[in-house]
């Protein structure tokens, strides 16, 4: 595994939330994480107990995911999915109790969700981040 700057740990994060921002939270099929490809896998029935409705499978590079339905609506697939790379970060840089805080991960994805929804973004700051992701 590469050795992980603060910035480069910094960078990644950001960029992760850029695009989701961008795109007003689209899950992506796949994102880089650490220098590790992570695959999303949606599942119609994944239901580990009431309140489990994601995996990050950390050794497998993987998140899955299940499908909004009736009862589990988008904005609960995109704090599952925060939630999920909350838990991913945490496992691969070595704060695994801080990942197995289910509390602690749900306030952060929880609070992450809320400011990419909320954002506000003029033309003037899409202008800025597209000279700055051709460099």
């Amino acid at each position: 595994m590469k050795k992980l700057t603060k910035e480069g740990y910094i960078n990644g994060i950001l960029k992760l939330f850029y695009i989701m921002a961008k795109n007003r939270l689209r899950i992506p099929k796949e994102f880089e994480l650490l220098g590790h490809t992570i695959i999303i896998e949606w599942n119609d029935n994944l239901e580990f107990d009431e309140e489990a409705y994601g995996l990050a499978e950390c050794i497998k590079n993987k998140i899955i995911l299940q499908k909004p339905n009736k009862q589990y609506g988008v904005t609960q697939v995109e704090e599952t999915f925060l939630h999920e790379v909350i838990h991913l970060i945490f496992d691969n840089t070595s704060h695994r109790k801080e990942s197995k805080n289910e509390i602690l991960v749900d306030i952060i994805a929880s609070l992450i969700h809320q400011m990419l929804i909320s954002a506000k973004y003029t033309k003037e700051n899409d202008l800025i981040m597209k000279i700055k992701s051709k460099k």
